[in-house]
């Protein structure tokens, strides 16, 4: 708790010098999620969506409170403010393969979810975990053969080190008989 409070009294200051500097806005939320004050960090990350012009530290922020509200079950809270952080950084693949997953666990907008993957998969085409959620997706529209390639390849990519992975292996490889 005394590492919180340092943190939150310089980004007071920093901030009453700055109204503008997303970091501050961004630890503090940070700071206050880590001691399970979720509303209060979302009250610092709303400040600071509201405060801030710059758009890539708007699109930081964004996310930032998307994850949090995923991690609350939020969804659509979560999904409305994963739309608003790629409006403000349309090319932030960690968001869009965060948000794809999200939306195939959810089983919502999956043709959706599957065009983000697949730009993850095109900036990142070795990448084990893109290639797993766009397996995964592939696998929640129960294309399941299609789904068998792509986690095949997350596995070659040293995939078989990921729990989750292995799992949507076995799942996929289930399905495929």
């Amino acid at each position: 708790v005394a590492g919180v409070n340092l943190v939150l009294r310089l980004c007071e200051t920093a901030l009453k010098h700055n109204p503008e500097l997303s970091s501050a806005y961004y630890f503090s939320a940070i700071s206050m999620y880590q001691v399970k004050d979720a509303e209060k960090a979302l009250s610092f990350l709303a400040d600071g969506i509201e405060m801030v012009d710059d758009s890539l530290d708007k699109s930081s922020l964004y996310r930032l409170r998307s994850e949090l509200y995923y991690d609350m079950g939020r969804l659509e809270d979560a999904f409305m403010d994963y739309d608003s952080t790629l409006m403000y950084n349309p090319d932030d693949i960690g968001v869009q393969n965060n948000y794809a997953y999200f939306l195939s666990v959810s089983g919502k907008n999956l043709d959706k979810a599957l065009k983000m993957s697949a730009n993850t998969i095109k900036a990142e085409p070795n990448n084990p975990t893109y290639l797993d959620t766009y397996a995964w997706i592939l696998f929640k529209m129960g294309r399941y053969q299609e789904a068998k390639e792509y986690i095949i390849r997350a596995m070659n990519e040293d995939g078989e080190k990921s729990p989750e992975i292995v799992e949507h292996y076995g799942d996929i490889l289930f399905m495929c008989g």
